[in-house]
């Protein structure tokens, strides 16, 4: 796990994976790409929830090996990338998180 990774998720482990990934969207609405993306387009927290959702629902079969802490940052780290993709897809003129750059579905 990055050093980053690691202090974004510093929290006792706990035994409820759904909380870790709470952690995970929590730590991703912080990220400075997020909250630019957020002023630049109608992106909202619940946005980033169910990317994680989404993201930990699609690996949780092929990480089952993964223990909570590393399947959270693999989760992390893969929504960091994809708001990254939505801030550059968003400066294109494309849709970010299923809605259209003026904010329509």
């Amino acid at each position: 796990m990055s050093d980053a990774n690691a202090s974004d998720l510093n929290r006792a482990p706990s035994p409820h994976p759904g909380d870790r990934l709470h952690a995970v969207a929590e730590a991703v609405t912080h990220d400075p790409q997020f909250v630019d993306l957020q002023a630049r387009a109608d992106v909202r927290a619940a946005d980033v929830e169910d990317l994680v959702a989404e993201v930990a629902a699609r690996l949780r079969s092929v990480c089952a090996h993964l223990d909570d802490d590393h399947f959270a940052a693999l989760v992390l780290d893969i929504a960091r990338t994809k708001v990254r993709f939505a801030s550059r897809d968003l400066s294109m003129g494309l849709p970010v998180f299923g809605r259209n750059p003026s904010g329509r579905s």
